[in-house]
């Protein structure tokens, strides 16, 4: 009787591990999934010599030409 608790045991364990392995195996990247892509016209902008008191004030433009959804999540001045 231990056998057969224990072959089924092995039997339900290998359907679980195939099964997570197809899972996480159709997860992969596809060529067919949209992605998001993000197009900026310039990235670097040099004010020069800024006179003291002066506003300086800059305009980046950029745009999503992906076909996903495009998320900035962070921007960081250098």
């Amino acid at each position: 009787m231990k056998f057969k608790s224990l072959s089924h045991t092995l039997a339900a364990a290998g359907v679980v591990l195939l099964s997570l392995t197809c899972a996480a195996l159709g997860q992969g990247s596809s060529d067919t999934q949209a992605k998001s892509k993000l197009a900026i016209q310039k990235l670097e902008h040099s004010f020069g010599e800024i006179k003291k008191g002066a506003v300086a004030q800059h305009t980046f433009t950029f745009k999503n030409e992906g076909q996903a959804n495009l998320e900035i999540k962070s921007v960081a001045p250098s």
